[in-house]
């Protein structure tokens, strides 16, 4: 989104509208062609390694990637080269974990600091490669960490019963 210092203001200037807090007297554009442009380029740089499975995922119909994907117009693929895979990770009896969907929007990794309090989930990397994860598999330690399904929207970190109930 563009945001404005205020009404006179005619220049503004992007912005991450999950990262930025709303305050009284904030003036945003959602409909700015910079604004647009710069979602759509967000949106593919997103899709880049996310797998284009949606026709068998569990999420297919109900997720907030396939809705922004469908919004923004994305429906082709300009990366053509070998994209990148993770094992999956054991975060416990409840929470499956498939990395190889993550789009790295750290909505994981800040809810689990910030609002559940827990220290053992984060972000590791080196170079170009990302990890939302944990230093070694177990069990979440908050209490809270069941939420941790809500909070992504790729359905990276998903309910293991779900997936169970579906099956045969």
């Amino acid at each position: 989104m563009k945001q404005y210092q205020n009404a006179e203001d005619t220049r503004g200037r992007l912005v991450m509208s999950c990262m930025t807090p709303a305050s009284d007297g904030t003036f945003i554009s959602i409909d700015d062609e910079e604004a647009k442009q710069f979602r759509e380029s967000v949106v593919e740089w997103l899709m880049t390694n996310h797998p284009h499975d949606c026709p068998v995922c569990e999420e297919g119909g109900n997720c907030h990637l396939q809705d922004m994907t469908v919004m923004t117009g994305h429906s082709f693929r300009r990366y053509r080269f070998t994209k990148r895979t993770h094992r999956n990770q054991d975060l416990g009896p409840f929470i499956s974990h498939e990395m190889n969907r993550c789009i790295a929007c750290y909505r994981c990794v800040r809810y689990y600091k910030d609002y559940a309090d827990g220290t053992d989930l984060g972000v590791y990397g080196a170079h170009d490669n990302v990890y939302f994860g944990r230093p070694e598999d177990g069990t979440l330690e908050s209490e809270f960490s069941g939420n941790l399904v809500e909070i992504c929207p790729d359905r990276r970190i998903y309910r293991q019963n779900a997936l169970r109930a579906l099956q045969p």
